[in-house]
């Protein structure tokens, strides 16, 4: 599998189609060929096997990059993050032995933000302010930063910069799904979009017309995953590996971008909800268009909708204070001000998706049972295969037409046209399409 020349298709105008491609075509698609010419596979392509080896050489090719190794303190601080029973003078004692970011913890602390009168000059005194969780975020996230950011490369200080806005904003998110997940909330957004940086030197320049148009998060995962043969997500979860993180970290990393199904273990479920709802605002958008938002939509979070407004100002605060811990690899965000409201109908809008999407994933074992053209759709995983397959009823429930198919390569709109039904591309419903990504995951 050569990493380094990925992401053409025989068909390149369908996959431009796919992926909401600029007008004037995806050059990428034409340009990125390895070195015998022959189109290499998309990653929305790859079978399990395949994504298997594709860990393996990105693990090889990361480390090719000379990404520095965690300093011992990291492995300290992650052993503390596991400990219960860890509390603020265990982080405080391993702090204290780097003076560097003992001096960017109290900068924080003397921000606005803290309002401390006279100053704050000690270690101790900096770490009762900030709280256990602003504290192990914090400092695990700086090593980090440190680690995989390129302070004089644009793009990776632009990234750093958004993702510190989203960790600050995951961080006030996290306590509304599961009490003391904040630390853990903060570090799962600062790093989701870590690989982003390392694509143009994996992938070449040409990586650079998929973010020509400044695309949202979401689009651009979406165009990663049609024209290429790996993600920014699958070289974040190569760097977690390397940095040897915990599955609790490391899982809603590689998942924040993917569909939230309505099961797991209590912490990480609502690290996946959060990074996903998180990883999906979109802080360079030029003109925002404010979508209508339902009354409801932020119920899975546990948080009332008028509650958003005072949250997004809060990180907003928590942000300015905190970007001056990674100063030296980040650059913030622009007009925080005309972001605001952008910001927070964005993110009630992602948890309104989460909303249908873990719906329909708890009923992922049973039968999706549709009416579509005045016919009963009946789709389901076909029992002991990887296969699905779906079924057209008369109007006595006998089923007329089967059809088994590749859940993994097919499209809602295929599906229907191979029962029969005269489906147009993209009038299929999307409730069929996530059904399918289901069955297909």
């Amino acid at each position: 599998m050569n990493l380094g020349a990925v992401g053409s298709t025989p068909h390149p105008r369908r996959a431009e189609e796919k992926m909401g491609a600029p007008a004037g075509g995806c050059v990428v698609l034409r340009a990125l060929m390895d070195e015998g010419g022959l189109v290499a596979r998309r990653r929305c392509e790859l079978s399990a096997a395949e994504v298997d080896a594709l860990g393996v050489e990105l693990d090889r090719r990361v480390a090719g990059l000379c990404v520095q190794t965690q300093p011992q303190v990291v492995a300290k601080l992650l052993k503390l993050l596991a400990d219960q029973n860890a509390g603020v003078g265990d982080f405080a004692a391993v702090i204290r032995s780097d003076p560097a970011l003992v001096g960017r913890l109290l900068r924080v602390v003397n921000s606005p933000v803290f309002a401390q009168r006279g100053g704050v000059t000690t270690i101790e005194r900096a770490c009762v302010l900030l709280g256990l969780q602003r504290l192990r975020a914090i400092a695990i996230s700086f090593y980090m930063s440190r680690s995989a950011g390129d302070a004089r490369a644009e793009l990776s200080r632009r990234i750093w910069g958004e993702s510190i806005f989203r960790a600050c904003l995951a961080a006030q998110l996290a306590p509304k799904c599961s009490a003391g997940a904040g630390a853990e909330a903060f570090i799962v957004s600062l790093l989701a979009d870590v690989g982003v940086p390392l694509m143009p030197v994996l992938v070449g320049d040409a990586y650079s017309e998929l973010l020509a148009d400044d695309p949202s998060p979401t689009r651009l995962f979406q165009r990663e995953n049609t024209c290429l043969e790996f993600t920014h997500v699958d070289v974040a979860a190569a760097l977690g590996r390397s940095w040897r993180l915990p599955d609790l970290l490391a899982k809603p990393i590689s998942r924040h971008h993917t569909t939230v199904s309505g099961r797991g273990a209590e912490v990480e479920h609502a690290l996946h909800r959060v990074a996903f709802a998180v990883g999906s605002v979109h802080l360079r958008r030029g003109e925002v268009d404010l979508l209508d938002v339902s009354p409801d939509a932020t119920r899975v979070l546990l948080i009332e909708q008028d509650a958003l407004d005072a949250l997004v100002r809060k990180t907003r605060a928590e942000y300015d204070a905190v970007l001056s811990v990674f100063a030296d690899v980040a650059d913030g965000v622009a007009d925080l001000e005309r972001l605001h409201e952008a910001v927070q109908a964005q993110l009630a809008n992602a948890v309104e998706d989460i909303v249908v999407q873990e719906a329909l994933s708890e009923a992922r074992d049973r039968p999706l049972v549709l009416t579509i053209q005045d016919r009963c759709v009946e789709v389901a995983a076909h029992a002991g295969t990887d296969q699905a397959v779906a079924y057209v009823h008369d109007e006595r429930g006998n089923r007329i037409v089967t059809y088994v198919f590749d859940p993994r390569r097919e499209s809602a709109d295929s599906v229907l046209n191979a029962l029969g039904l005269d489906v147009a591309p993209g009038e299929a419903p999307p409730e069929l399409a996530f059904y399918m990504s289901r069955l297909a995951a």
